[in-house]
């Protein structure tokens, strides 16, 4: 199951409970120009997501604003998560695994860490935590040798 502590600003009503995950999208639009990529749905269409991308679905149309600040709430329910981490729970979670949202401000779950280990430039438009960017770069390093 995921444990997930809910953001103080968060803005869901009666979001503290447990839940199943019921969808799941390699990329999606979310509205407008914003896509987001490694997608689980659930609790009546919340998401677990990626950060957010502009103006297609490419892991090179990052807005590095969401990233170097992914640690403020500011969400209207959705959980935010690096582009790995949400590659990880898209790939390793099936249909249906639990998800418990809790509230408390004392206990912050299992795992406790900082959100980014550091801020990334503004002209740079790609989560280095992306799988997909990693093995492009890995790709172009092995190629260059």
């Amino acid at each position: 199951h995921l444990s997930i502590r809910r953001q103080r600003q968060m803005c869901i009503r009666d979001s503290v409970g447990s839940f199943k995950t019921y969808a799941k999208y390699r990329w999606k639009i979310m509205h407008d120009n914003i896509y987001c990529q490694y997608l689980n749905r659930f609790k009546d269409g919340f998401i677990i997501h990626s950060l957010i991308y502009y103006d297609a679905p490419n892991s090179n149309k990052l807005d590095p604003n969401t990233y170097n600040y992914m640690d403020d709430a500011s969400s209207a329910g959705c959980i935010r998560l690096k582009a790995g981490d949400a590659a990880w729970v898209y790939s390793n979670t099936p249909l249906s695994t639990p998800v418990i949202i809790f509230e408390d401000q004392w206990n912050k779950g299992p795992i406790e860490k900082p959100a980014i280990d550091k801020p990334i430039p503004l002209s740079q438009h790609y989560d280095p935590t992306d799988p997909v960017m990693i093995a492009q770069q890995q790709a172009t390093a092995a190629n260059a040798k």
